[in-house]
């Protein structure tokens, strides 16, 4: 039982270093992903000013998330050998700049390169990768509590960011939205990360967390090939390629079904709001339930919204907007969590964050072909239906692949501890 505490103690307690560093994550998941993920609510006016192909247009985004990827497994040897402090700084810097030129774009190739190249670094540098690894030192007994409240940042940042785009793009144009963005996102940033300690005051004792699960290692040589590993795989490949095609291009379909763009963004922000809630709810139910059936379940709630915004149309019922925003922001984000604690169950070895980072560079991978793919269809057809029916069946080969990830035991024989 807590303790009775006055204000004065929360006063102290939210002085403390590591809480300041918790509430800077969440702060920086916040204003990074809104900022970011914002791109869809400015798809159709890009199209327009460049062209119409919002293939093309999505493109940046594609871009943006691969980038976002690739910069990811960097981080933590340039956290190491620059400090913690002077990567996120710099990460601010380049991510507000790279927002900020994207409004001075006057080809798709300028959008392209920075918002897809410069604000894709920019946001690698901040992005969840390195919010956990700085979590993970200072909180060494409850990372994925603490991991978990910051990570519910970047659906909220969706949520708040998403009608302050649409707003400022009705007042300002999208130039000027792009550019109140990004001064206002990097003016943010910085300060917010000043006030934390550049390290814990003190190491955690005992052995590392990698010494300590030493003992179930595996080579990696031993992991890839089987059948399980490309299970893992495929599962985290297919199932942003479904959920990005959907976020990147919901406001434009919402629109073209006859619902004001203010409208079509709020939903967009709600969407982002109720991950943020799916994300943890679903990550403690697969301790209950099993990894495999709450990822089926949300499997099915996502198809079943995905559905309701496939029939919309213009005279289309108001409730399919309500009938697509909860079930899919719900499970929005939702496989990440389990796929992480199902890969923790069968890869207990130091090899364990190298086979997830294979596996979510492939989420992001996923993430880059959704958006493209999603505008590439919709130029060719006319038509987002066609996309989402492709979104749909994306979401049924991740989850037979997810089946098989789960499937009976670990195919790999551990190595004995030297």
């Amino acid at each position: 039982m807590l303790p009775r505490m006055g204000g004065g103690d929360w006063v102290r307690l939210a002085r403390e270093p590591r809480w300041a560093a918790l509430a800077a994550s969440f702060v920086t998941l916040v204003l990074v992903q809104g900022a970011t993920f914002t791109f869809p609510v400015f798809l159709v006016p890009l199209a327009t000013e460049f062209g119409g192909l919002r293939g093309v247009a999505a493109a940046a985004f594609s871009l943006h998330n691969l980038v976002v990827g690739i910069i990811a497994p960097a981080v933590d040897p340039l956290m190491g050998r620059f400090g913690e402090r002077r990567v996120v700084a710099i990460g601010a810097v380049i991510v507000g700049a790279g927002l900020a030129l994207s409004g001075t774009a006057t080809s798709l190739l300028g959008l392209i390169w920075w918002f897809g190249v410069v604000g894709g670094i920019g946001a690698g540098l901040l992005g969840n990768v390195t919010q956990t690894v700085m979590l993970s030192r200072w909180f060494p007994t409850a990372r994925g509590t603490v991991t978990g409240l910051a990570l519910s940042g970047m659906g909220i940042g969706m949520f708040l960011f998403a009608p302050l785009s649409a707003l400022l793009i009705e007042r300002l144009g999208w130039r000027w939205a792009f550019a109140s963005l990004g001064t206002g996102t990097a003016l943010l940033l910085l300060p917010t990360n000043a006030w934390v300690s550049a390290t814990p005051p003190e190491p955690s004792r005992g052995r590392s967390t990698l010494e300590a699960v030493g003992a179930g290692d595996v080579r990696l040589g031993t992991i890839i090939p089987t059948f399980r590993f490309w299970c893992f795989a495929v599962a985290f490949f297919f199932t942003p390629v479904s959920n990005f095609m959907i976020t990147t291009h919901q406001v434009a379909h919402i629109v073209e079904a006859g619902i004001e763009p203010r409208w079509a963004a709020a939903a967009f922000g709600l969407v982002g709001l109720l991950s943020g809630i799916g994300r943890a709810g679903f990550g403690a139910l697969s301790d209950r339930w099993g990894r495999v059936p709450t990822a089926l379940a949300s499997y099915a709630a996502t198809a079943a919204g995905i559905l309701a915004l496939l029939l919309m149309g213009p005279g289309a019922p108001t409730w399919l907007l309500y009938a697509f925003v909860f079930p899919f922001g719900l499970t929005l984000g939702a496989r990440g969590p389990i796929v992480a604690a199902l890969a923790g169950d069968v890869y207990r070895g130091r090899t364990y964050g190298t086979v997830l980072g294979l596996i979510t560079f492939g989420n992001r991978l996923g993430s880059a072909v959704g958006p493209w793919l999603g505008g590439v269809i919709y130029d060719l057809t006319g038509s987002y239906r066609y996309a989402f029916a492709v979104s749909i069946a994306a979401l049924a080969l991740a989850a037979l692949a997810f089946v098989g990830a789960g499937r009976g035991e670990p195919e790999i024989r551990r190595s004995r501890p030297a």
